[in-house]
């Protein structure tokens, strides 16, 4: 019975990773339907789109669905001015933090971002 747990939640932690990327696989493996019933620039042969704008349409719905269906945390917290001895000491301690910490973006906005670089049509000629 364990054994069978623990199959089920492997199983669904995989389909919640892989679940953004279903799109892109079914536009692999159906190219010439999307190029030749989804694709919205048909009349414009010479942007090569193959299809990749109805792609980028459903990659977007898919990622504000997901948006959609994460929990929220509920209104922000309202915080009271620290007292003035620690406002000197907590922005020091900030400037240091900030400092030695540069910003990167997480992984899953990297991606998202490649992708729409990525998935557009041709500039027109």
């Amino acid at each position: 019975m364990k054994l069978l747990l623990r199959y089920i939640l492997a199983f669904s932690y995989l389909l919640l990773v892989v679940q953004p990327s279903i799109p892109l696989a079914q536009y692999l493996i159906q190219k010439e339907y999307y190029a030749e019933k989804l694709c919205e620039n048909k009349s414009q042969p010479q942007l090569r789109c193959e299809g990749k704008c109805a792609l980028k349409k459903q990659l977007l719905q898919a990622e504000k669905k997901s948006e959609d269906e994460s929990p929220s945390t509920g209104p922000e917290p309202e915080y009271s001015q620290p007292a003035p001895h620690l406002q000197e000491e907590s922005s020091i301690l900030f400037s240091l933090l900030t400092e030695a910490v540069p910003f990167t973006p997480p992984l899953e906005t990297q991606l998202s971002a490649g992708f729409n670089q990525m998935l557009h049509p041709p500039p027109q000629v």
